[in-house]
């Protein structure tokens, strides 16, 4: 027979409760874990960024927000940050002023790439300044002489300045560069037909028109590009970094 050991347990007026964390007390653990896993997330959301705003470069209704993350992080470099504010812009985050000024920003970082110039002349162009657009254009196509695009921008500019000898010139050299380069968005044969019927030659334009016809059929599944088109010299203003500036 096991002897029964009996136990006297002592009368505790307040009984013992193990405490419940609070919310105060967990504050140090919660901020040791948010400095693990802060530089992680971080890190994770401006890659991230970097492929919206500059590796992909296309319309995305994340874009502007991508750009500023990118812009004001502090990690990127000139050229890279020059195609960020360049995309912000030309996504209109802010409307044209606040585009032209992300432009000014890009080209004092990265002076010599022809796109930016181009871009903030086609800003300058939808904000009723067109001496002002010349004046980039002019300088797109000085640090880039094959840039089709920006030839048929320029003609653009002097053709709202009414100087449309000056615009058929131009328009001119745009096709003589990309003579098969044609869409809705960009056609340099309708562009010429244009001033042309402004300097009384209606020949001259309904010739323009029909030269231009075929090329919609033939360029059906997209418009035909070479390498004045395409890169940094394609109509579409995004930068892609650094697959358009090799």
């Amino acid at each position: 027979m096991v002897a029964q050991t009996r136990f006297r347990v002592a009368a505790d007026p307040k009984p013992r409760v193990r405490p419940v964390p609070s919310n105060r007390a967990l504050l140090p653990t919660v901020a040791l874990m948010a400095l693990v896993l802060a530089p992680s997330a971080r890190a994770q959301g401006y890659e991230e960024a970097v492929r919206i705003c500059v590796r992909v470069a296309a319309p995305d209704e994340r874009l502007g927000a991508a750009c500023t993350v990118v812009i004001d992080s502090g990690r990127a470099g000139p050229i890279e940050r020059a195609a960020a504010l360049n995309n912000r812009a030309v996504g209109r985050e802010g409307g044209v002023a606040a585009a032209i000024r992300d432009l000014d920003a890009a080209i004092a970082l990265a002076p010599t790439i022809a796109k930016l110039f181009h871009n903030r002349g086609a800003q300058r162009l939808d904000a009723s300044d067109p001496a002002g657009a010349l004046a980039d254009f002019d300088t797109a196509v000085r640090l880039d002489p094959r840039y089709a695009v920006a030839f048929a921008s320029r003609g653009e500019a002097y053709f709202a300045l009414k100087r449309h000898r000056e615009a058929i010139r131009d328009f001119s050299e745009a096709i003589r560069l990309a003579p098969d380069y044609v869409h809705p968005l960009y056609n340099p044969y309708e562009s010429r037909a244009r001033a042309k019927e402004a300097v009384g030659d209606t020949r001259g334009a309904a010739a323009d028109r029909a030269l231009y016809m075929p090329l919609f059929n033939e360029t059906k599944a997209g418009p035909g590009r070479d390498r004045n088109t395409t890169g940094p010299r394609a109509w579409e203003p995004f930068i892609a970094y650094p697959k358009d500036l090799r």
